[in-house]
């Protein structure tokens, strides 16, 4: 019975999120613009054109070939330096600096907060990415490494990771 609700549960929700991105378009259509420079919300990472620091991986960082998710990670935040109770997540930074331990909602949270991709657009990515990991989107998490075959493979300073795992690293420099 499993094998017919499942496909039927993402019809419905698919048919949501077309729904809601259509209703988004519509919507977009009749209001104001934003002006430039007041896109990324005040108090977010990128607000006033202020970016969290550059720091390269280190040596057992996970990354992919995604260049956008990478530069998440390279400007993120190093959870280490908090104590459980002062960790906000994506206050000091993107991501996790590490690239470990990323919840499905941040990472589509993230996409709207920085690239400015609709609500619906980063909910659809990052829930298709936990079911082709087999994942649950509201409760599991993943490390940069494990999205092979998901994210495109545009970097022009990355090998394609479909060829070898081991290609994940910069063809370039330390990015």
């Amino acid at each position: 019975m499993v094998f017919l609700i499942t496909p039927i549960a993402r019809f419905f929700n698919n048919t949501y999120i077309f729904t809601w991105d259509a209703l988004l378009e519509l919507t977009n259509q009749v209001l104001p613009k934003r002006k430039e420079g007041h896109v990324v919300p005040e108090g977010h990472p990128g607000f006033g054109g202020n970016w969290p620091e550059y720091i390269p991986p280190k040596e057992g960082d996970s990354r992919c070939c995604c260049p956008g998710l990478n530069a998440f990670a390279n400007h993120g935040t190093d959870y280490n330096m908090f104590s459980d109770s002062q960790l906000i997540r994506f206050t000091q930074g993107l991501m996790p600096r590490d690239g470990r331990n990323i919840s499905f909602k941040e990472a589509g949270r993230l996409c709207h907060d920085v690239f400015n991709f609709s609500p619906s657009f980063s909910y659809y990515t990052a829930n298709f990415a936990a079911t082709v990991l087999k994942k649950s989107y509201s409760k599991d998490t993943f490390d940069l490494e494990e999205l092979n075959g998901i994210e495109h493979d545009a970097s022009l300073t990355r090998k394609f990771t479909f060829k070898r795992t081991s290609e994940r690293r910069s063809i370039i420099g330390d990015n």
